[in-house]
């Protein structure tokens, strides 16, 4: 039995085709996460998931009256999340009052540093059940900038309980990055006879991958295929118009 394939649907089959490629191009990345103590990574150890690695952790400054505890600071990596590369800080150590004027002022940096992908966006968020009492305050904030040093995009969070701010949640995008330096800072405060305390937060980063190079030269290969098709099928229609013409 012979199967004949009409011409008009082939435009068809070559977008399916480049659909295919492009989903051989992405890949799906696998679920993982890990986890390990701030200490240990300001300490000189590096956390991953999937193709993301988040490594070159370094203090930028720790200046409060209350001096927070690194190893009581668990920090997980997960992309459990599609397109999400997330850290997660359990931090119940991160509390203070109800003695008055006591602060923690906390800064750290770091790099993420993808293999197959690249970064497009960043988010940061208050998560857990913090509490400010009646003059508390807690403050995060998020710099992102390229490897190069070029700024991409700042983010903040408050909870201001005098000044009626409960922003928990921030995030901004920018151009495709092969790696980026994230700067982060934290601040709680609190007034006379008043607490501070964070359970956790997190630091998110939007994550695509890139087509291989020979997954590319395919498609490429693909699209060029086409285009003498394309022109045959032109011809073919110009000269069974012009016998048209003559037989009439």
């Amino acid at each position: 039995m012979t199967m004949n394939f009409s011409p008009h649907r082939t435009p068809l089959l070559l977008r399916f085709l480049v659909v295919i490629l492009l989903l051989g191009a992405t890949g799906y990345a696998r679920t993982a996460s890990a986890s390990v103590t701030l200490d240990a990574l300001l300490g000189g150890a590096t956390i991953s998931a999937g193709d993301v690695s988040y490594t070159n952790w370094r203090i930028d400054q720790n200046i409060g009256t209350i001096l927070p505890n690194f190893g009581g600071i668990v920090v997980t990596a997960s992309n459990s999340v599609p397109g999400v590369s997330e850290l997660q800080f359990n931090a119940s150590s991160l509390s203070i009052g109800p003695s008055p004027s006591d602060s923690i002022i906390l800064g750290f940096s770091f790099n993420i540093l993808p293999t197959n992908s690249q970064i497009t966006g960043a988010g940061i968020a208050i998560t857990g059940t913090p509490s400010t009492g009646a003059e508390g305050l807690i403050d995060f904030s998020q710099n992102v900038s390229s490897l190069s040093g070029t700024s991409l995009a700042s983010t903040n969070t408050q909870i201001d309980p005098t000044f009626g701010v409960d922003n928990r949640i921030g995030s901004a995008m920018f151009d495709p990055q092969q790696g980026l330096s994230v700067a982060t800072s934290l601040t709680l405060f609190n007034g006379p006879n008043s607490t501070a305390s964070l359970e956790s937060f997190s630091q998110s980063f939007n994550v695509s991958a890139v087509p291989e190079p020979g997954s590319m030269a395919i498609l490429l290969g693909s699209l060029l295929a086409a285009v003498p098709y394309r022109l045959r099928r032109k011809r073919n229609a110009e000269k069974q118009a012009a016998e048209l013409i003559t037989s009439i």
